[in-house]
Parts: C-alpha cells; sequence; structure tokens
C-alpha cells in the first residue's frame, strides 16, 4: 500500500530528498559568504582627507557645499595633530595670517602632495614663527623652536644671558619665555621670547621687543613652554634691555626702578 502511494506521487512529480541532505549540507554545498576586507587608509590619504574635511569646514559657503559638523572639524584637526603636527600648525598659522592651504587637486596622488606639502612646512618655519608672534593659536614643534631659541642667540650677540627684574608693576609684570627642551645645558629650558609684558596673573602677553607682537597662551600652554619671571639681556650693564616705548594705551609707572640683576 505504501509503495503504491509513493509511486502514485512519483506520478505527479514528487522524488524523495537523498540521504543526508540536510539543511548543514545544503550550506556547505553553496560555500562560505566571501570576506570583505576592510579599506586600509596611507598616512597620505588621511591627511588629505583630514584637510579637506577642514577646508568645507571653513569654506563651505564658497565651495557651496555640505559644512563638516564642529565635531567632524575637532576629529580632524585631532588626527592632523597626532598624525602629522607640522602640517597641522602650518595650516593653523596660513589661517592666522589669511593665506591659502596646500590642497590635494582631486585625482592628484597624495603620496606626491603630502611630500611636497611637508617640503613647503619646511621651507615655511619662519613664517609660522611670525604667526606665533602674532597671536596664532597652535601647537609648535621642535623645529619651530630651534629658530626661535637661534633667533634669541642672536639678539644675545653669542653672549651668556642672564636673568634682570625690572621690578615693574605687578599689574605688567616683565617676563620671558623658554621652550620644552630640557638638557644638561639648558636644565629650563631654551628662552625663545626674552622680552614680553604679562598683563595681570595669567593675563595678555604683550612681546616687549622691536616690532612687539603678542603670544597666546594657548599656545604657550599647547606647546610646553615656560612662562618665567625677569627679562633675559647680555651680562654686563651695557647688556640691560631699555624698555620700549608705550603708546598711551599701557602707560608704564614712571616709578620704576631701574632693572636689578638676578639675586
Amino acid at each position: 500500500m505504501v509503495n503504491f502511494f509513493l509511486l502514485l506521487l512519483s506520478f505527479f512529480g514528487w522524488k524523495p530528498k537523498p540521504l543526508g541532505a540536510g539543511p548543514g549540507k545544503m550550506v556547505a554545498a553553496t560555500g562560505s559568504p566571501p570576506t570583505i576586507r576592510p579599506r586600509i587608509y596611507t598616512e597620505a590619504q588621511q591627511a588629505r582627507d583630514a584637510v579637506t574635511t577642514l577646508d568645507r569646514f571653513e569654506r563651505a559657503h564658497v565651495l557651496g557645499v555640505a559644512r563638516p559638523s564642529p565635531d567632524e572639524a575637532t576629529a580632524a584637526w585631532l588626527l592632523l595633530e597626532n598624525l602629522l603636527l607640522p602640517l597641522a600648525g602650518f595650516l593653523r598659522a596660513c589661517t592666522h595670517l589669511g593665506l591659502s592651504w596646500p590642497l590635494c587637486p582631486r585625482g592628484t596622488d597624495p603620496e606626491g602632495w603630502l611630500t611636497t606639502t611637508l617640503k613647503l612646512v619646511a621651507e615655511q618655519i619662519e613664517m609660522v614663527v611670525t604667526a606665533i608672534r602674532s597671536g596664532a593659536v597652535l601647537r609648535a614643534w621642535r623645529a619651530v623652536e630651534n629658530i626661535m631659541a637661534r633667533d634669541v642667540e642672536h639678539q644675545l650677540r653669542g653672549c651668556q644671558p642672564v636673568v634682570i627684574y625690572p621690578r615693574g608693576p605687578e599689574a605688567r609684570r616683565e617676563v620671558h619665555v623658554r621652550d620644552s627642551v630640557r638638557s644638561a645645558e639648558h636644565p629650563e629650558g631654551r628662552v625663545i621670547i626674552p622680552r614680553l609684558y604679562e598683563h595681570g596673573r595669567g593675563g595678555r602677553l604683550e612681546i616687549a621687543e622691536h616690532g612687539g607682537g603678542q603670544l597666546s597662551r594657548v599656545t604657550l600652554d599647547r606647546s610646553g613652554w615656560t612662562l618665567s619671571e625677569g627679562w633675559i639681556a647680555v651680562s654686563g650693564p651695557a647688556g640691560r634691555p631699555k624698555p620700549p616705548s608705550d603708546d598711551g594705551d599701557n602707560p608704564r609707572d614712571e616709578n620704576t626702578p631701574p632693572a636689578a640683576p638676578r639675586p
């Protein structure tokens, strides 16, 4: 009877499944799905994408594109500073001085673009120093500190520097800046800006040298620089700096005593 029933079903097209042809066998027969490997971005590609994001953040209204969010811009800056600090500092200096950025044109090899850009950064260190001395907010790197330290050595004409204390008012005290380099020769860091006025504790930093300028406290802190009491001058009475002339906005106390050497 059973055989007759199976014969009847086969007449209508039914065929019995072979033994062992369960769900597990079907998966094995079709094979595993192909493995999708994540794309690996090179350093140059990451730098290019970060710079593109920041450029769109700054100029979206000019480019006619959607503006990245502030969080995306912050992440791009952080990536650049961790990946290529000189490039990040150079871009911030360009922004402060109103200069254009070295962008990677569409279709250009990012490796070649990055090589050319880093060469440009190395050639424009003096521009970064100019930006810092005019209040740019950035994090300096060793090449910048080297230039600033050499500039001070040139000002001191190779003589032994000393710290003097003009004893100005607390509201406008005389200070100098040392960099992050620590060595047996410079245990407190090298002098990179010898004369500044600090307008109140923690206040504005005015460069009290020829040409003037100002220093951002954010740059001071992020670069690991130290603000120290007194001015730096060449040893001997002839080397004591003369206070720069004031413009009336910040009149100097007429009762300020003459500079006194470090005790």
